[in-house]
């Protein structure tokens, strides 16, 4: 039996295929496709399954998928359709480290295996897959299983990362910078490392910048005039706009700053000093992240006093799906936030009139 085939004997037993909200092709957002993520099924304009069709369990590309499909953030569940064999992943679980098992319970929630024929594929799903079924998710009612309570919000990758992030900055606080530096400092790393990540910044395009010194953002960390040299050629390089360093930032920052980011970013624990993977690649970690960083930086007494809040990103598509529908959209409409903090409605709407173009 080819994946093809028990992909659809999947789709028919758990209702899926009959679903208009089953999409067989995806309109990726900003053009940045998940590698073998073919279809995805929505509940409330919201993916809630992928989908992906394999000839064959390579371990290494598995792994790969479910690390893409967790940076991404969105998708809680990964069902991974291969000859005689249904993989049902976790998405909000933490990657596998390089050393460790991708099938460990946390990220793996369901193996089907030896589906040699129709029948014997229609009878497992009817009975291992009873909470994965169209009427579960529809309804909320799966989040109550056993299996949907071992998906947890906070184990996503923006959730952990945003986790990290507020780590460095205690630490850099600890390291008598000023608030604002520390906010513009790290603000400034985590958007280098997109550019990264994304092929915008290439190693040779950072070669170029560092005058030869560093090909990478963390191996410029290493020392404190490259980094500003990176910094101030990319001030330059996007009209200033991006990078800015504020007066008296270089004259406060230190190596041992620099030092702190170059650990946060190869994956330490600065609190406990414990070394692990990074398991981030901001290929697929929204942009939006970025107005999070900005919240972590908000504390109680800042929200009362400014009465700034972060819009979270659920609230922010529910509003737009019904003030900016992707039907109504088109790219010469203006959009107007005059409340605008970290810019997440117009970020979230800028992708829509890309999407209409």
């Amino acid at each position: 039996m080819t994946s093809h085939d028990l992909a659809q004997i999947l789709l028919e037993e758990l209702g899926y295929a009959e679903s208009p909200t089953f999409k067989p092709f995806l309109d990726w957002p900003n053009r940045r496709p998940i590698p073998s993520v073919d279809s995805a099924y929505f509940v409330q304009n919201v993916p809630v399954v992928y989908f992906s069709r394999l000839s064959d369990a390579d371990p290494e590309h598995l792994r790969q998928l479910h690390k893409s499909v967790w940076n991404q953030s969105k998708v809680p569940l990964l069902y991974v359709i291969l000859p005689h064999e249904v993989h049902i992943y976790n998405g909000y679980a933490k990657p596998a480290a390089p050393t460790e098992e991708l099938g460990h319970r946390d990220r793996l929630l369901k193996h089907l295996k030896q589906l040699t024929d129709v029948e014997t594929a229609r009878q497992a799903i009817r009975d291992q897959l009873v909470w994965y079924d169209r009427l579960h998710l529809d309804t909320g009612a799966f989040w109550t299983t056993p299996d949907g309570q071992r998906i947890r919000r906070e184990s996503r990758a923006d959730q952990r990362l945003l986790c990290a992030v507020d780590q460095v900055r205690r630490h850099l606080l600890i390291g008598e910078l000023s608030h604002d530096v520390a906010y513009d400092l790290l603000g400034r790393s985590i958007l280098i490392r997109y550019l990264e990540d994304r092929k915008i910044l290439t190693s040779e395009w950072m070669s170029h910048l560092t005058g030869g010194r560093a090909d990478s953002y963390r191996d410029a960390l290493y020392d404190l005039d490259t980094t500003y040299r990176l910094f101030e050629r990319l001030t330059r390089r996007f009209n200033g706009d991006l990078f800015p360093v504020l007066d008296g930032e270089r004259s406060a920052v230190r190596q041992g700053h620099l030092n702190l980011l170059q650990d946060f970013l190869g994956g330490k624990d600065l609190d406990t000093g414990q070394q692990s993977f990074w398991p981030y690649d901001f290929q697929y970690i929204p942009i939006e992240f970025i107005s999070g960083i900005y919240d972590t930086f908000l504390n109680s007494s800042d929200r009362r006093e400014t009465g700034t809040y972060y819009t979270p990103l659920s609230l922010v598509d529910f509003v737009l799906d019904q003030t900016l529908p992707l039907e109504d959209t088109h790219p010469d409409m203006t959009v107007l936030d005059p409340a605008c903090g970290s810019g997440t409605f117009l970020v979230r709407a800028y992708q829509r009139l890309i999407a209409a173009w």
